[in-house]
C-alpha cells in the first residue's frame, strides 16, 4: 500500500497545482488540468505498462507539481531498472510513452482550437510559438490569420499545446530522455557521440533563438551521456520497429517548437493576458 501513497499524493498535488495555481480562472484551470493530466497519464502509463509487459521493474508515474508557474507542472517521471533485456525492449518502452501521449494531445488541441478565438495581438506582446503540426492545425481550423492576429487558446487547446511540447522535449535524442533511449536502440555504438551533438545543438538553440532552453540543457548535462547497455545489445531492431522509429522521428520534427514562448516588452503581464478568459 505504501508504494501507492507517494504517486497518488503527487498526482493529486499536480492536479491541484494546475487547477488552482496557474494564471487561469478556476473553471479554465480545471479544464486545463483535466486535459493535460489525461495526456501526461497516457504518456507515463505507456512506459509503465510496457515495462510490465516485459517484466522490467519500474515505479508508478511520479508527477511533479509546480505551483505559480505557467504550466503548473514539471511533467512526470518513472524510475525504471536500467538492466533491460535487449534493444527491442528498450525501444518499445521508450516509444510507448510519446505515442500514447500524442494520441490524446493532438485531438485535444484540435478540439480546443475549434472553441478558441482569434484576437488582435499588440505589436510587442508575448505569444506562444508554433510547431509545424500546431501551425498546420491552426491553419486547418482558422485559415490564414491576418497580420497582427493570433489564436487565444481555449484551456483544452492550451493543454494540447503543452502536451505536444512535452512530447517533443521527451523525444530529444539525448541521454535518458525517451529520444535518447530510441537512439541507443537504433545505434548503440554511435549513441554517445550523437548525444553530444544533440546537446550542442540545444545549447546553440539557447543562444540563437530562446534562452529558455538553457535550464533544460544544464539538467541534461548532469545526466550520463553514456547510455547503460542492455543485456543483449547484439539484437537489433526489426523492420516494423525501424518503421515506428521513422514515424517517431517525424513526430519529433512536427512537434518541436524552437521558440515556445516569444516574450514581449512586458512578459509577465502579456502571458497573463494570453491566458485571460
Amino acid at each position: 500500500m505504501k508504494t501507492y501513497l507517494l504517486p497518488l499524493f503527487l498526482f493529486l498535488a499536480t492536479f491541484v497545482s494546475m487547477t488552482f495555481f496557474t494564471y487561469m480562472p478556476l473553471a479554465d484551470g480545471f479544464l486545463y488540468a483535466s486535459t493535460l493530466m489525461g495526456i501526461l497519464v497516457a504518456h507515463e502509463l505507456g512506459h509503465y505498462l510496457m515495462c510490465r509487459r516485459y517484466h522490467v521493474p519500474a515505479s508508478l508515474p511520479l508527477f511533479l507539481p509546480a505551483p505559480k508557474t505557467l504550466f503548473g507542472t514539471l511533467g512526470a517521471i518513472i524510475r525504471m531498472d536500467p538492466n533491460v533485456p535487449d534493444r527491442r525492449v528498450l525501444f518499445d518502452i521508450a516509444v510507448a510513452g510519446p505515442l500514447a501521449g500524442a494520441v490524446l494531445a493532438i485531438p485535444a488541441l484540435l478540439f480546443g482550437l475549434t472553441v478558441s478565438t482569434v484576437v488582435q495581438v499588440p505589436e510587442k506582446a508575448s505569444t506562444f510559438g508554433d510547431s509545424l503540426l500546431i501551425a498546420g492545425l491552426v491553419h486547418l481550423v482558422f485559415g490564414a490569420l491576418p497580420p497582427g492576429y493570433d489564436v487565444l487558446l481555449h484551456p483544452v487547446a492550451f493543454a494540447g499545446w503543452v502536451g505536444l511540447f512535452v512530447t517533443s522535449l521527451n523525444l530529444m535524442p539525448i541521454s535518458q530522455l525517451d529520444g535518447g533511449h530510441v537512439l541507443y536502440a537504433l545505434a548503440p555504438r554511435r549513441a554517445a557521440t550523437l548525444y553530444r551533438l544533440a546537446l550542442l545543438s540545444l545549447v546553440i538553440l539557447c543562444f540563437a533563438v530562446n534562452p529558455g532552453f538553457l535550464l533544460l540543457a544544464l539538467l541534461l548535462v548532469l545526466f550520463r551521456l553514456q547510455h547503460p547497455p542492455t543485456r543483449n545489445d547484439l539484437l537489433g531492431l526489426d523492420r516494423t520497429r525501424l518503421v515506428v522509429a521513422a514515424l517517431v522521428g517525424v513526430l519529433f520534427v512536427l512537434t518541436f517548437i524552437p521558440n515556445p514562448v516569444q516574450l514581449g516588452a512586458s512578459p509577465l503581464q502579456d502571458l497573463l493576458d494570453l491566458l485571460a478568459p
